[in-house]
């Protein structure tokens, strides 16, 4: 899985070369970049479907149950569980794929730093087969959020609460937490889960996403301010 971090910067780096005057070849490689990371879902696909193969020969072998030939119920099972991945659509494929989702959240953000990205069907075309309801329980629809509910300023040494998903700044939520062996209610709005010290893991892909945003804003602002001073002159 370490590929999909790197393709993930990759198609976001191209994201922010497509915004400048001469963006078109970087959006065509972002376009390539977006078929990279379904390949990859692919083989991550084929990956699962022969260590599933492996595991229910496994159990089977262990209740006793006589095989006569390992070698062919491997190859069959994995051809039928490859078969079906191959069978569904786009969109049964991917739209509720979270790190595929994270790619394109990523990539709108860039594309539309005011907008919350939309549910993933939305992004991936219906295909005979996709049924109605399909757009009921999918990834997207939200914007990235990279303030800290308790400072209310940009998050600096992300910690992100295992329990409910919520980010905060390392200082912030040490200082309100206090003793580390109790709990407390999380300081999120609307938030009741109760968490502690130990719920709480440092989130570098997040921190990484903040500097990525930083880096984006500086960058609009700059433009802004050139544009300003062209049309004084």
């Amino acid at each position: 899985r370490s590929a999909f971090p790197l393709v993930q910067q990759v198609g976001i780096a191209m994201a922010e070369a497509g915004e400048s005057r001469d963006g078109e070849a970087a959006l065509k490689e972002l376009a390539h970049m977006d078929i990279i990371m379904r390949d990859l879902l692919d083989t991550q696909a084929e990956l699962k479907a022969r260590k599933d193969t492996l595991v229910g020969i496994a159990n089977d072998l262990g209740l006793d149950e006589e095989i006569s030939n390992v070698v062919r119920r491997y190859k069959q099972g994995v051809e039928d569980k490859k078969e079906a991945w191959e069978n569904k659509t786009t969109r049964q494929k991917y739209a509720k794929d979270e790190v595929y989702a994270n790619f394109k959240q990523g990539i709108f953000e860039v594309q539309h730093p005011d907008q919350g990205m939309p549910p993933m069907t939305e992004l991936i075309d219906r295909e005979e087969g996709d049924d109605e309801d399909d757009d009921d329980i999918v990834v997207g629809g939200v914007s990235q959020v990279y303030t800290c509910p308790i400072t209310l300023r940009i998050l600096e040494d992300p910690l992100t609460s295992q329990i409910c998903t919520h980010s905060f700044c390392k200082a912030a939520i040490e200082e309100y937490l206090g003793n580390k062996s109790v709990k407390k209610k999380c300081p999120a709005t609307g938030c009741n889960k109760m968490v502690g010290w130990s719920d709480f893991k440092t989130n570098k892909e997040l921190e990484q996403k903040v500097k990525a945003h930083l880096r984006r804003e500086r960058q609009r602002q700059a433009e802004a301010e050139s544009d300003d001073d062209g049309a004084e002159e």
